[in-house]
């Protein structure tokens, strides 16, 4: 038979193996034998309460402390038991008198530092509950050093540098976690977040899914794996990662107000609020949430907005995003006043926020250098913050300092990671600034690589946003179309992906997916800038898209959206428009507004609404364009540098009414868009006339220099199409005088014209300088290719009438009248691009007829005239300016174009 100790020593070895069912029966055998063995009745009772079974190891500790009261041993499971009831003191008493029997006793000793390291491990949470960090970490560091093996410790300490932001000191922490305990879950997560924090995204994914694999219920997952996708930009996954979680109870705030950020993310806007809206009711006086409730409400729903901030003053004032929603609320109603008052209270606030609130502020006010300064000083003091970085370069921008804006943009890509704004940034400074030839294509590729060594370098994942926000903003459509649907397939409920995906079909000629996307977007959000732009130009393509009404949230819609009601000669309906527009701006400036109240001789309110520094750009005369430049702007060979970002709704009418030439639309359109912007560049900068002059092709001048000789003034008229060389003339005809309309926020002529007349809505100044030109016996050149109702914006006057495309069109009857009343000669004169030269039509065109009526004469002219500018459209690509106000008028009206059925893609 086998003793005691065989026993004991064959229900360890079952204990060592897992096999407690079977060492309980051992012990159990044993005991049955010899009852009052000691050894036997110890480690059956240490067993029962390794075990978990409470109540037998009670009745076993009641049994082995009648026999054997006193002993080492039994004191050691008597502190256990107290230990599992809570009581501490009772616990340490045991211990201290195990160890007055014998000091050197291992369990009692380990058994008494785990108490101890029980009541570190409290203070130390009771230190996280306070929320002092500082505090915290000077604990940690010495209760690691006093218990090097205990786990916890370490692992509250490497969190806790996590969470102070200290980057470089947590990943040192996390390698020395888990050289110390690489076998611990905690261990993996934190690896896993260090990874992440340092960009390491392939690091991170093979930490992570090493835990997924050794502990796949593991409680943190769901976290670690939403936060690395939404460090990646996946906000679908990662509120995929986040559904997954069962809230327990005290974090259902948290976890929704997570989930609610990942929804505005995404762009559902719709769903945000309602989620903001449930979040409030169920927690009232949550002050975030109340903050968001502000941002989302503050143009679309202002009374909601008011609401919410008056809630979140009584909640939280002294805030500095309360502050800061403040300043937000006053500057999106308009109230000059107020916002320059509460930007006052903060001056010498070193808040990171509340520095790019006020800058945003001067911005609008049309001042960037003191947002610049605002900006310099809380970055001095914090350092650098790419809030801070994207509002200065936002400044930059407004200055004119482009080169300086690239920069700041490139600094944010660089130091955070990939940023979509920043990126987009980039390219539209590089293309403000790319009077450096190839210098906006360099942009595209600098940042089309650094995408590239973020996906291969540090194993990000989620690649496609970035490549679809740069193709949109390098205006490559098909690269657009292509990254925007990897994008959309990988996340398919992300409403960025779905309308960049409208763009691109646009782009790509494919209206009716893109009006899908445009439907989808709009009714998420229907006041979102970049969804209205789409639904604006699809409205102009097709009647299943209308484009929501002007609202009041977006003064450039509204002054675009006037203008269009101008062209369709809807002159009180503009009128009235322009009058809400003028009540709703208060006094904030508006350069464009102006410009319409300058253009309704409301010359004392255009001027209050002027900024007190000029805008970049109009600060002074146009420097000539070099002839470098110009030959770059034209090279339509070398492929479109003009990085729209936007698609040009003209362009498929325009391939059309040229007839659908060979080559397919795509490249038709990269060549008009590209030849509009040159002409539109050459038309703010012309080149100087002799430069000009190897350039075109001449015809014979023989009647125009006959004219110019006797001192007889002539009419010349041309349109906005074609490159804009028309003073190439100054060097071989003088006395040249040009009579023109200026865009609000283009620089003053630049000399390189010559003479000219400004038409700045004084008709009667306006008429009185072309008036003395003539008498002068100058040759008086205008473009009258613009609608009567337009051009008048809703003045009276007579008008000449023709068609365009089919079209009625009402033209100013100026030209005409001149012609008559002064029995003037009028010449067409346009130029046009004849492949890689410019040929100058110069042509007389027919006079009136003797006693013809005065209104079927400019009737007959502007059918003429007309005609030609019709010619001018249909002649190709090269000679479009699709920014030109004849073509808003056919866009306008392109139900009324009997246009052939064409396969665009």
């Amino acid at each position: 038979m086998s003793t005691a100790e065989d026993r004991l020593a064959e229900a360890r070895r079952l204990m060592a193996d897992g096999r407690d069912a079977d060492a309980l029966d051992v012990l159990d055998a044993g005991l049955a034998v010899i009852p009052a063995h000691f050894g036997l009745a110890l480690a059956r009772t240490s067993l029962l309460r390794r075990w978990g079974r409470m109540e037998a190891f009670r009745q076993a500790l009641a049994g082995l402390v009648a026999l054997h009261p006193g002993k080492p041993g039994v004191l050691i499971e008597q502190a256990a038991e107290a230990q599992s009831r809570g009581d501490d003191a009772a616990a340490e008493a045991f211990l201290d008198a195990a160890l007055a029997i014998k000091p050197d006793h291992g369990g009692a000793l380990a058994a008494k530092a785990e108490i101890d390291l029980r009541r570190v491990l409290v203070a130390v949470k009771a230190c996280q509950d306070r929320g002092d960090e500082t505090a915290l970490l000077a604990m940690l560091e010495s209760e690691t050093a006093r218990y090097p093996d205990a786990f916890p410790l370490w692992l509250a300490r490497t969190a806790t540098l996590r969470r102070q932001g200290r980057a470089d000191a947590h990943r040192a922490a996390a390698d020395e976690l888990a050289a110390r305990f690489p076998d611990r879950p905690g261990t993996l997560q934190e690896l896993t977040e260090a990874a992440r924090l340092s960009r390491n995204f392939a690091a991170a994914h093979r930490h992570l899914a090493e835990l997924e694999a050794r502990w796949p219920d593991h409680g943190s997952l769901p976290l670690s794996a939403a936060a690395l996708a939404e460090d990646q930009a996946n906000y679908d996954l990662a509120l995929t990662c986040l559904d997954r979680i069962n809230s327990p109870e005290g974090d259902e705030l948290w976890l929704a107000r997570r989930r609610s950020a990942l929804l505005r993310q995404m762009g559902r806007t719709a769903d945000y609020r309602a989620a903001l809206a449930d979040l409030h009711l169920r927690f009232p006086d949550d002050a975030e949430t109340l903050r968001q409730l502000v941002r989302v409400t503050l143009t679309a729903d202002p009374e909601a907005a008011q609401a919410s901030l008056a809630a979140l003053r009584r909640l939280d004032p002294e805030a500095p995003q309360t502050r800061v929603l403040d300043l937000m609320a006053a500057t999106a109603a308009r109230d000059k006043r107020a916002a320059l008052a509460l930007e006052e209270t903060m001056h010498g606030a070193d808040n990171p926020a509340i520095a790019v609130a006020r800058a945003q502020l001067w911005l609008q006010l049309a001042d960037p250098a003191r947002a610049i300064a605002v900006l310099d000083r809380v970055q001095d003091e914090n350092g650098v913050d790419a809030p801070v970085r994207m509002a200065r370069a936002a400044a930059l921008m407004a200055s004119g300092d482009y080169r300086a804006a690239g920069a700041e943009y490139l600094a944010v890509v660089k130091a955070g990671g990939l940023h979509a704004e920043a990126i987009a940034g980039r390219i539209r400074a590089a293309v403000k600034e790319a009077a450096h030839p190839g210098l906006a294509g360099d942009a595209v590729a600098e940042m089309g690589a650094e995408i590239d060594r973020w996906r291969i370098a540090n194993g990000h994942r989620g690649t496609a946003r970035f490549r679809a926000e740069l193709a949109r903003a390098a205006g490559d459509w098909a690269a657009l179309c292509a990254a925007a649907s990897e994008w959309s397939t990988e996340q398919p409920r992300d409403m960025r992906a779905r309308l960049l995906l409208g763009i691109g079909h646009l782009g790509m000629g494919n209206v009716d997916a893109s009006l899908d996307s445009a439907a989808d977007c709009l009714a998420q959000d229907p006041n979102d800038n970049l969804t209205l732009q789409l639904a604006d130009r699809l409205s102009l393509l097709s009647s299943r898209m209308t484009a929501p009404e002007s609202d009041g949230l977006h003064q450039e819609r509204e002054i675009v959206a006037l203008r269009d009601l101008f062209h369709l000669d809807r002159s009180e309906d503009a009128l009235a428009a322009l009058e809400r527009l003028r009540l709703r701006t208060g006094e904030f400036p508006n350069v464009e507004l102006a410009y319409e109240l300058q253009l309704q001789g409301r010359g004392s309110e255009a001027a209050a609404l002027q900024p007190e520094v000029p805008p970049a750009g109009q600060s002074g005369v146009a420097a000539a364009c070099d002839p470098a430049v110009f030959r770059r702007m034209f090279d339509l060979s070398a492929g479109a540098e003009t990085f729209p970002d936007m698609p040009e709704p003209a362009a498929e009418i325009g391939y059309r009414l040229c007839g659908a030439p060979d080559g397919g639309f795509a490249a038709w359109r990269d060549r008009a868009v590209q030849a509009s912007e040159a002409n539109r560049a050459l038309w703010l900068s012309p080149m100087q006339p002799a430069d000009l002059e190897p350039l075109i092709d001449w015809p014979p001048l023989d009647e125009l220099l006959a004219l110019s000789a006797l001192g007889k003034p002539a009419l010349m008229v041309s349109s906005h199409l074609g490159p804009f060389v028309h003073n190439a003339l100054l060097a071989r005809v003088p006395g040249l005088h040009y009579l023109m309309m200026r865009g609000p926020q283009d620089p003053p002529p630049s000399e390189a014209l010559g003479n000219w007349t400004l038409f700045d809505g004084n008709a009667g100044a306006s008429a009185a300088g072309l008036f003395r030109a003539l008498r002068q016996g100058r040759f008086v050149i205008s473009l009258p290719d613009v609608p009567a109702g337009f051009s008048r914006r809703g003045q009276a006057g007579a008008r000449a009438r023709g068609r365009l495309f089919g079209i009625g069109c009402e033209i100013v009857d100026t030209v005409p009248k001149l012609a008559r009343e002064m029995a003037l000669p009028v010449f067409w004169v346009q130029p046009l691009w004849n492949g890689d030269r410019i040929r100058l039509v110069v042509d007389r065109m027919p006079g009136p007829e003797a006693d013809e009526d005065g209104q079927a004469w400019a009737d007959r002219w502007a059918a003429d005239y007309l005609d030609r500018v019709a010619a001018v459209i249909a002649s190709g690509p090269d000679n479009q300016d699709f920014r030109a106000p004849i073509w808003r008028f056919l866009l306008l009206n392109a139900e009324m174009l009997e246009l052939p059925p064409v396969r665009l893609l």
